[in-house]
């Protein structure tokens, strides 16, 4: 199989060419799937907070939820970096 990989002009999407059939690789598919969630309100973007400063500025920020670790609430008052 040959694939070679274009970019739709309108929406800079990247296409998998196979055999004269396009194709959105799976990137561009996970990304239409998240899309379409978040704008059907079953998706929601999740920033990371790691002490009570950073929750109250993504609550400023105007997100609805955030997430919090007990790694990044350790390292955080250990000064460490993040492991990830």
């Amino acid at each position: 199989t040959n694939l070679v990989f274009y970019t739709h002009t309108h929406t800079h999407t990247p296409i998998l060419m196979d055999q004269g059939h396009l194709h959105p690789t799976p990137a561009a598919r996970l990304r239409t799937l998240l899309d379409d969630a978040r704008e059907a309100s079953r998706c929601e973007v999740m920033p990371a907070c790691h002490d009570a400063l950073s929750a109250r500025l993504i609550e400023r920020a105007g997100f609805r939820v955030a997430f919090m670790s007990g790694f990044a609430v350790s390292a955080s008052g250990l000064a460490l970096p993040d492991a990830g």
